[in-house]
């Protein structure tokens, strides 16, 4: 029975070696793009979480962009360690809803209002890292 907590994303494997194919300062400039990306994801999720959930703002301030240098990303989450009042699984239950209640999503709405923007940022950063590196 396959997990409903997970997706597979394709793809991966081939950005990552495009990206060690990368010069240095292109390195540099992409990692640049990702974090800021993922501090403006952070920062409209915890927004929109506030926003549906009239809370404390507790289960918000979980949430945290930590580094996943290995593999090259940064990644929004909860940080499982800090969370206490409440089930460490609350964050899945708000973002899909349960049988007893409705979904509040907050994640996928930040990341999905960042797509474009970061498309168009890493864009930039890459062709001025190629005009760098050849000249033009």
């Amino acid at each position: 029975m396959p997990d409903n907590n997970t997706f597979k994303q394709t793809g991966m494997a081939e950005m990552r070696e495009a990206f060690e194919r990368f010069s240095p300062d292109q390195q540099v400039a992409s990692r640049r793009v990702a974090k800021n990306t993922a501090d403006r994801v952070l920062k409209r999720a915890r927004a929109l979480l506030g926003e549906k959930t009239h809370g404390s703002g507790f289960t918000a301030s979980q949430l945290e962009v930590t580094e996943d240098a290995p593999n090259k990303r940064f990644i929004v989450g909860a940080n499982k360690n800090l969370v206490r009042k409440h089930p460490w699984n609350l964050m899945i239950w708000l973002e899909y809803g349960t049988v007893h209640m409705l979904a509040r999503p907050f994640m996928r709405p930040a990341a999905d209002g960042e797509r474009d923007r970061y498309r168009s940022e890493m864009e930039t950063e890459t062709a001025a890292a190629a005009r760098k590196t050849f000249g033009a």
